[in-house]
């Protein structure tokens, strides 16, 4: 539903600490996106900025040809799945998935389809009375996959470095079943890389001491 371009982008700290370096990257309509590097080679700062929790110091950042340094990141209409889960430890599953439709306003039987949906998708239809502790670490992270897929965002980035391989390619192929059902957005997947994998999810990015280049 949109397309996300990233032109000459720069994350710059306090003491001239430089965290992503004249970064490009054009990403089209329904495209799926992974970004691998080792650890602080700039890849979650990148969706940090994409998503609007960090400020960009130079470049430009668009969605949709539309300039969105400046715009707040409730205005961006990004989902963004944290490493953290996130969830809320006192709503069931099916109250996690919903809050954020919730808050919009959004008709009941319109809420609760899209949550019976993604629930579908992810396997955890039998989850959504559940609260968080009563789930397993792999349950949690589909049920914030799911928070995500019902808001059918412009973009969805996933901040999963911490995810174990096996659990990331099940992500993957749950984000390209919702692909193929919803056509519902751009994908932009942060992951770690592993010399023992292939990374065929999508086309990759390699980063290295702040820069990142298209993998091969």
């Amino acid at each position: 539903m949109a397309s996300l371009s990233l032109r000459g982008i720069y994350k710059i700290y306090a003491g001239d600490v430089v965290a992503v370096s004249d970064f490009n990257l054009e990403i089209e309509d329904k495209e799926f996106i992974i970004l691998v590097g080792p650890s602080g080679c700039g890849k979650s700062t990148t969706l940090r900025m994409v998503a609007g929790l960090e400020d960009i110091s130079k470049g430009e950042l668009y969605i949709d040809d539309k300039l969105v340094n400046h715009i707040p990141p409730k205005d961006r209409d990004i989902a963004m799945v944290f490493q953290s889960y996130a969830l809320y430890p006192h709503m069931t599953v099916y109250n996690n998935m919903a809050f954020g439709l919730k808050l919009r306003k959004m008709p009941k039987a319109d809420i609760d389809r899209r949550v019976k949906e993604a629930a579908a998708i992810l396997g955890i239809e039998a989850l959504l009375n559940r609260k968080p502790a009563a789930l397993s670490g792999g349950q949690r992270q589909r049920v914030a996959l799911g928070r995500a897929i019902v808001r059918e965002p412009k973009v969805f980035l996933m901040d999963e470095a911490s995810v174990q391989p096996g659990r990331q390619a099940a992500r993957a192929d749950a984000f390209r079943d919702h692909q193929a059902a919803q056509e519902a957005a751009d994908h932009l997947h942060l992951c770690y890389p592993r010399p023992d994998r292939g990374h065929d999810d999508g086309l990759p990015h390699r980063g290295h001491e702040g820069r990142l280049y298209p993998a091969g």
